[in-house]
Parts: structure tokens; C-alpha cells; sequence
């Protein structure tokens, strides 16, 4: 008896890079089908030969495979001059990044891409519209992740409107700078940040440009650790929350989260929290694939990462930011 099939959902399937559908291709000179027996019976057909030349340089740019190149948000003008020219040893010449490159990948404030409420950089950002439309001239697809806390940076990561409409956060100071981050267990913070999302999934929710979405993003550069709540026990809430605002606003586009074992606790680093693999176990079981930022680094990818990479490996992709 042949096995059931699984079903799988649609984004599931796209980040694993299945086909949607299938067609069958008859060759000049093959036998067809019939109802009635083996095609061609009596009939001599003669074999088909078909040679090709392999191509052994090119560089497949399918979906979730091979490297991706970072964008820098602040996009100055030479950006692209020495990645279109890059000196490689052993090389004749130069080579672009973006002929090996599959995806432009920016990490990226949601202030930046919502600077006031309801106007939107990829509108009206000019550095930031530059940015995409050369990357995507060089046949780059996109991938982004948006970060709202505003530890380390220079600038708030999340718009001042938000905490001019009541959010409650906290103040941090980035050298000379004093920076402000919302709580994400806010509730004015919650309303404003899902309004955004489902803006952003309007324009980015598209398979045909975007390679993929970090559907995470809180704490501390967005990798989903030293996260400060109003109250720690909305923990396991928070997480629910921002998986199921980024699923349901992204349908089609696939949606990473960073498998960190400190997900969504107070701590940077550390033993391995004893909730982390069931909360992370949620985003995934909602078609969530694995992200890890720090992938292969002997302090920060131990035994526990490898444990859950394989846990998940061949049922989803898993992508690698190494250090």
C-alpha cells in the first residue's frame, strides 16, 4: 500500500521550493500513452538522443539558495562601486557581488521605514527606494527584517509616534546618545507596530521579489533576546502575538525566526532557557523556517542549536548568517 501523502501549507512549500504544479514533457519521438497497452506496439520508433553542455559557472538563483549580500540603510552613493568590483585573489580582474549574490538583505529600523504614522520610506525614503531598485537591477531578490529596539543604535529604532501616542518603554544611552524602545507587551505599542506590519505585508508580500521575512524582529538587534516587558510573564504572549501578526499578514512570502535558546527571555546569553524550544516550536508549526545569526560560531552555535537544526533539518529550511 502506498504511503498517505502529508499535506503541507502553501508556505511551507514555498520555502522548501516546491513546485505549485506539475507538467510532463513529451520528447520528439517517445513512445505516448494508451489505453489499450504499451504505445507504439508494432510500430518501430527509433531512440532519441539529446546532448547538453554543462554549465558549471552559472549561478542558480533559486529560491532560499545561496548567498546574501547586506544592505546598508543608510545606502551612500558608493555603496554599489566596490561591491560591482571586487578584487579576488587568484582571480583576472574583478567580479560583482551580486553575480553570486541571490538575495539583498536589510536589516532595517521601523522608523525608517515609517518615519510618520501611515507614510511609508518605501514611498518617500529616497536612499532606501535607491537602495531596493539597484539591488533589484542587479537581480537581487529582497529579504528584511525590522528591528524596533533602539539598544546600541544611534537613533530610535522605533518612530516617535509611538511614544507620543502613550507607549510605555524605557530610555538607554548609545554612546552620547540617549535612545528610547517600546515595551512589546505595550498595548498602544501592539496596535501601532500591527498596523504597520499589515502595511508593510501589502507591499513586500510578494514571492516574486521577496526571498524572505525575519517575522520576528524584538529584543536586541531583533534576534529575539534581552527583551525587557512590562511584565515577564507575557513572555510566551508576546511571542504568540508577533508570530501570528506576521503569518497572517505574510501568506505568501516565507517568514523566518532567529532560533535563538534565549527566545524571547531577559537574558543575552546563557544556559539554554527551558521554554525556548517550545516557544520557538510554536513559530514553527505556524510555517515559520529556521534563521540563525550567529551560525557556526563556537561561543554562540553549541550543542544546543545543533540539537534543534536537526530537529527541524529537511522539514525546513534553514538559513545561515555566519560569524
Amino acid at each position: 500500500m502506498a504511503a498517505p501523502m502529508r499535506k503541507i501549507s502553501r508556505r511551507t512549500a514555498l520555502g522548501l521550493g516546491l513546485a505549485v504544479g506539475t507538467s510532463a514533457v513529451a520528447l520528439p519521438g517517445a513512445a505516448a500513452a494508451s489505453p489499450h497497452g504499451p504505445a507504439g506496439a508494432g510500430h518501430a520508433r527509433s531512440a532519441v538522443t539529446k546532448a547538453f553542455t554543462a554549465d558549471r559557472s552559472t549561478v542558480l538563483r533559486n529560491p532560499l539558495n545561496g548567498w546574501v549580500l547586506y544592505g546598508d540603510t543608510s545606502f551612500p552613493d558608493d555603496f554599489w562601486t566596490s561591491r560591482d568590483a571586487i578584487s579576488v585573489p587568484g582571480v583576472e580582474g574583478t567580479v560583482r557581488a551580486s553575480d553570486y549574490a541571490s538575495t539583498f538583505y536589510l536589516r532595517i529600523a521601523w522608523s525608517r521605514l515609517e518615519p510618520a504614522e501611515g507614510v511609508y520610506g518605501w514611498d518617500t525614503d529616497k536612499d532606501l527606494k535607491a537602495a531596493i531598485a539597484t539591488a533589484q537591477e542587479r537581480g537581487l531578490r529582497l529579504a528584511f527584517r525590522v528591528v524596533v529596539d533602539s539598544r546600541d543604535k544611534s537613533y530610535g529604532f522605533t518612530p516617535d509616534f509611538v511614544r507620543d501616542a502613550g507607549a510605555a518603554g524605557y530610555e538607554t544611552r548609545t554612546g552620547s546618545r540617549t535612545v528610547w524602545s517600546p515595551y512589546p507587551d505595550d498595548p498602544v505599542f501592539q496596535a501601532k507596530y500591527a498596523a504597520f506590519v499589515r502595511a508593510f505585508a501589502q507591499r513586500f508580500d510578494d514571492p516574486g521579489t521577496v526571498d524572505f521575512i525575519d517575522g520576528y524582529g524584538l529584543g536586541k538587534w531583533g534576534e529575539g533576546h534581552s527583551m525587557r516587558y512590562v511584565d515577564y510573564a507575557n513572555r510566551e504572549s508576546v511571542l504568540r502575538w508577533v508570530v501570528d501578526l506576521y503569518a497572517d499578514a505574510f501568506t505568501r512570502v516565507p517568514l523566518a525566526i532567529n532560533y535563538h535558546r534565549l527566545i524571547g527571555a531577559e537574558k543575552d546569553w546563557g544556559a539554554p532557557d527551558a521554554d525556548s524550544e517550545r516557544l520557538l516550536d510554536i513559530a514553527v508549526d505556524r510555517g515559520f523556517m529556521l534563521r540563525h545569526d550567529a551560525f557556526g560560531m563556537t561561543t554562540y552555535y553549541g550543542d544546543w542549536e545543533r540539537a534543534y537544526a536537526e530537529k527541524w533539518r529537511y522539514r525546513r529550511p534553514i538559513l545561515m548568517e555566519g560569524g
